[in-house]
């Protein structure tokens, strides 16, 4: 018999993925061309093919795909979105079984902090969101919230504008968690959102809570160039006043995160930076000794006041060094509630790999919350 032709073998491999080939089965040179080790199918059942759909990430048009490739029948798509239906609830109450075991491990211990966070199922015009609350010590979420817009053939718990969703989904934990009996919060973290805090209190929780350093320092640098362009605009300056500054002013905020525990003290040496800048350093700490535990490290070179560099552009151009000044005073309270230890990368995280389970360029309808409860089941 002749050589097969590449259209034979092409042909040949999509009527095996279908199962309509009825020459392939029999046809022992067709098997060592194409390197079938068994010519017999399989069926997944639908369910199984639900759940896998959901566990692994994808959706059943390329799951189909995949299988049917690998001599694997699949259902009809109606018989599959009724086994999808009948497994998603067993899919979220797995997940919710493992966030109540694990806020029961965080209220159980003597003081809790969490840290809060919310994505979207796509970029604009968000038809879902997830909110969560996430122990900063255990990384574990203790509890979340989906808050679904009406719409197409999703179940919908919301009725408001998108851009509302997340302080929605915020509301419903921060009531769940106050209502627990065990509950043992301290502190929440937050990417800086204003409502946040009120909502928050509104539930119950008078606290200082803490804004995440990594959202905070990005915003704090954003409104220092903003600053500059309208000193510059405003005052119709050739040159750039703030020239050299930005990068000092920015480190200098880190440090005193970073070293100071004291949210009084920290807004003292931060509204002090225009002077120290201009050469006053009538209540600087320069010299002040650190407490560190442990043996005190030995000062080699010893910095006076008269070796810091002077801002040139604060003294030539004293509305420059009023902007920082006023600069300073809006800032000041991410300066005094920023977190030293504690953030929302766990949030973030977590945000992720929702998106790995529940890509965002899909609509993925009715599926979309047992797919967080995947990605939330699988983060432990």
């Amino acid at each position: 018999m002749p050589p097969r032709t590449n259209r034979w073998k092409q042909l040949a491999n999509a009527r095996a993925a279908i199962g309509t080939n009825k020459n392939v089965d029999n046809d022992p040179q067709c098997d060592n061309e194409l390197g079938n080790d068994s010519t017999k199918y399989t069926k997944i059942a639908p369910k199984q093919m639900a759940v896998a759909c959901l566990l692994s990430g994808t959706n059943p048009t390329r799951f189909r795909e995949t299988a049917n490739i690998c001599n694997i029948k699949t259902p009809a798509m109606s018989t599959y979105f009724e086994a999808q239906k009948k497994v998603i609830p067993t899919v979220i109450e797995v997940a919710n079984r493992t966030v109540e075991l694990a806020r029961q491990e965080s209220f159980a211990k003597k003081e809790t902090i969490a840290s809060t966070d919310a994505c979207w199922d796509s970029a604009r015009n968000g038809k879902n969101s997830t909110t969560s609350a996430i122990d900063c010590e255990t990384g574990k979420t203790i509890d979340y919230e989906i808050v679904t817009r009406a719409g197409g053939n999703r179940v919908d718990n919301f009725q408001d504008a998108s851009n509302m969703m997340e302080s929605e989904g915020l509301k419903r934990i921060a009531s769940r968690l106050q209502g627990d009996p065990n509950c043992n919060i301290v502190a929440f973290v937050h990417d800086g959102d204003n409502k946040s805090d009120k909502i928050l209190e509104k539930a119950g929780f008078n606290l200082e809570n803490q804004r995440d350093a990594g959202h905070g320092f990005k915003a704090l640098e954003r409104r220092f160039k903003s600053m500059k362009k309208e000193v510059k605009s405003e005052n119709k300056l050739p040159k750039d006043p703030f020239h050299g500054i930005q990068g000092k002013v920015i480190n200098y905020a880190k440090s005193i995160v970073s070293k100071e525990n004291d949210p009084r003290r920290r807004e003292e040496l931060w509204l002090n930076v225009p002077e120290h800048l201009t050469g006053n350093h009538s209540i600087c700490h320069h010299n002040e000794p650190k407490k560190s535990p442990g043996r005190p490290r030995k000062v080699i070179n010893e910095k006076h006041d008269e070796d810091f560099a002077v801002w040139k552009g604060g003294i030539e151009h004293p509305e420059a060094k009023e902007a920082l000044s006023n600069f300073c005073q809006k800032t000041v309270g991410f300066i005094d509630h920023c977190a030293k230890r504690s953030s929302t990368q766990g949030n973030e995280a977590q945000n992720s790999m929702i998106a790995k389970e529940a890509d965002k360029n899909i609509n993925y309808g009715p599926s979309y919350p047992a797919r967080v409860a995947v990605a939330i089941g699988k983060k432990k």
